[in-house]
């Protein structure tokens, strides 16, 4: 089985870029998706679905290009990642694990350093099975 996901949606905020050594950063963002949801009337709501993205190395590089409100697709995995709290108290988390990132904004709303549908993809580890 492939961990796979691709979603396509608004940055809630702007990205967080953190440089954990001279040659490892980690971008980290909130990700806004909907979908359409029938009610009981017939009309349709769109409820909003928070995902948080994180990304390594040249993707957090590229990433970092992009600001609140800017379209982006990301294709990744899903991770959940645990730790203890202060209090001593287990805690997980899930986020989306980018390989490769998308600009999707429409032309006049473009970052100027990320082109008009320009990609970049993180390096595979797929499995030859």
């Amino acid at each position: 089985m492939k961990n796979s996901v691709s979603l396509i949606g608004r940055l809630g905020k702007d990205v967080e870029v953190r440089e954990v050594s001279e040659t490892f950063k980690v971008a980290s963002v909130n990700i806004a998706t909907s979908y359409p949801e029938k009610q009981k009337d017939g009309t349709y709501t769109y409820p909003t679905i928070w995902e948080t993205v994180k990304a390594f190395n040249h993707l957090a590089t590229y990433l970092s290009k992009f600001k609140k409100g800017d379209n982006i697709c990301v294709d990744g995995e899903k991770r959940i990642d645990s730790y203890k709290d202060k209090e001593g108290n287990d805690k997980t988390f899930q986020y989306i694990q980018a390989t490769a990132i998308y600009n999707i904004n429409p032309k006049s709303e473009s970052v100027k350093e990320a082109p008009q549908n320009e990609t970049v993809a993180g390096e595979s580890d797929d499995m030859p099975f």
